[in-house]
């Protein structure tokens, strides 16, 4: 099973014939005016693909874990699918995109943080997001009460 990506974004949809995923205002870095800082909402879009032997149902699962590998948020646990490939391309990989959204992702001090991603209890991979504070020029970030 590979990762072949993931992208933090503030919107993830399907296109209408569910092939194709439109992904809007990608992350990789923010500002806010002070820590801690809330953004809302974030998904997190991951396309996996896998051989013929790894079709079928995986477990993924999530971490958001600061530059100390502390846990920022609960970690979240999914099931998806490896799609089977079409009969005539036996030989191609099979792929799998999965969007999961977070309603509010807290991130407690300015610097790196990532979110570490498992299938079947294998680490593949992570994507970033550093944080870092302008108290003049914020993005859409909410302070938590």
């Amino acid at each position: 099973m590979n990762l072949n990506y993931g992208i933090l974004s503030e919107k993830a949809e399907d296109t209408e014939d569910g092939v194709r995923k439109n992904i809007l205002g990608t992350i990789n870095q923010f500002s806010a005016q002070k820590f801690p800082a809330v953004l809302v909402p974030v998904n997190i879009t991951m396309q996996f693909s896998g051989n013929i032997d790894e079709e079928g149902e995986h477990r993924l699962f999530l971490r958001f874990v600061d530059s100390d590998h502390q846990d920022l948020m609960e970690p979240q646990a999914f099931l998806f699918k490896i799609n089977e490939r079409i009969k005539n391309y036996l030989d191609a990989p099979s792929y799998s995109t999965v969007t999961v959204e977070i309603n509010k992702l807290q991130v407690n001090r300015q610097g790196y943080n990532e979110f570490l991603i498992y299938v079947d209890d294998e680490f593949l991979g992570s994507v970033p997001l550093y944080g870092y504070e302008n108290p003049d020029l914020a993005m859409k970030t909410d302070q938590p009460s």
